[in-house]
């Protein structure tokens, strides 16, 4: 199955391609990366161990394919109890349609979805940036 989606994204965004470069104005955390060999964040354990021992329960979730990798992280940090915000000016679908969409689906779902603008507003009120 990873390989046929795979071959449906023409192979970007794999570990090593220019597509999986993180964008150098990103924060990293502690320099801390996961990498992940299945649509789900979550499928990679270190993840987990590290949210959990740094006692993390909200994420922020980007992403590059929403209506694939950002669901089912998203659909992977419910799973196990954690609060999730979608940002939607940062993740990107195939197209502007099906991102919409992929919006629309999470947003029946016990997440929320915000704007980056709002993001950054929330953080600012609690005097966090």
């Amino acid at each position: 199955m990873q390989l046929f989606s795979n071959l449906l994204r023409k192979f970007t965004a794999l570990k090593g391609s220019k597509g999986s470069e993180l964008d150098e104005r990103l924060l990293r955390v502690k320099g801390l990366c996961f990498s992940k060999n299945e649509a789900d964040a979550f499928s990679n354990p270190s993840l987990i161990t590290c949210l959990n021992n740094n006692g993390i329960n909200d994420l922020i979730v980007t992403g590059i394919f929403i209506e694939g990798c950002v669901t089912a992280t998203v659909e992977g940090a419910l799973a196990r109890d954690f609060a999730v915000t979608v940002v939607e000016d940062a993740v990107a679908g195939a197209t502007d349609l099906s991102k919409e969409a992929a919006l629309t689906k999470l947003a029946t779902t016990d997440i929320l979805i915000l704007s980056s603008e709002q993001i950054f507003e929330s953080d600012n009120d609690k005097g966090e940036i």
